[in-house]
């Protein structure tokens, strides 16, 4: 079963990375709203390597990188100007999907020790228009129509992986998957929550190594026929 994600362990690097909002490091990989890219154990810098880094510390679940991707929450509610933040990765996958193939996507996830609370809900999408491409409106309307949810995990100290199978409509070429924009899934694990300077409350914080996407098999027999 051929994964159709590309560099899916985010193994495959330019350059180690010397700040956050790297993820573009990693081959095939772009980011939305500035998702952090972990790697290497010669890291000289503290801070962007692994096992630890700016968000806490997590070995990889294989190999030596992985991303992190985040939610924040403003202090006042987004309805009087308040701010909420959330963080996705998209590519271009290896070929298009086929009308009426059915496939499994997965990934492996931990929570960073340092969050605060976790996330209910994480989304994928699979579109045949390139994500980066799309205006902020037309983005969102992607996000409103072709999501498919499931549960982030909570745990700080085992990678667990996250998964569901879907029946493709065809010709889907991008991947685009993170935390939703929206902070009714989040889920504080205390109240009140501590202020993150001055302003923004940082909610939760999630590493995500080992991305796949297969075929499953038998699911075109009918072409066969």
């Amino acid at each position: 079963q051929e994964n159709l994600i590309q560099n899916g362990s985010f193994e495959e690097l330019d350059s180690l990375p010397e700040y956050p909002r790297q993820v573009s490091l990693a081959h095939n990989w772009f980011g939305f709203l500035s998702p952090d890219l972990f790697s290497g154990f010669q890291n000289p810098s503290h801070q962007f390597g692994v096992p630890c880094n700016i968000a806490g510390c997590a070995l990889p679940f294989q190999d030596s990188s992985y991303v992190g991707v985040a939610t924040t929450k403003g202090d006042t509610p987004i309805t009087i100007g308040g701010f909420h933040h959330g963080e996705c990765i998209t590519q271009k996958m290896k070929k298009k999907l086929r009308s009426g193939a059915k496939y499994n996507f997965s990934f492996q996830t931990i929570q960073s020790d340092t969050s605060l609370g976790y996330f209910e809900n994480a989304f994928v999408i699979f579109s045949r228009d390139d994500p980066k491409t799309l205006l902020d409106w037309q983005y969102k309307l992607l996000v409103a129509k072709h999501s498919q949810y499931f549960p982030f995990v909570t745990d700080t100290l085992n990678w667990q992986k996250a998964e569901y199978t879907f029946t493709a409509s065809g010709g889907e070429q991008y991947i685009l998957f993170g935390i939703l924009d929206s902070v009714k899934y989040f889920i504080p694990y205390s109240l009140p929550l501590p202020p993150y300077r001055g302003r923004e409350i940082v909610t939760s914080y999630y590493y995500i190594d080992d991305v796949r996407l297969v075929e499953l098999p038998d699911t075109l027999s009918s072409e066969l026929t």
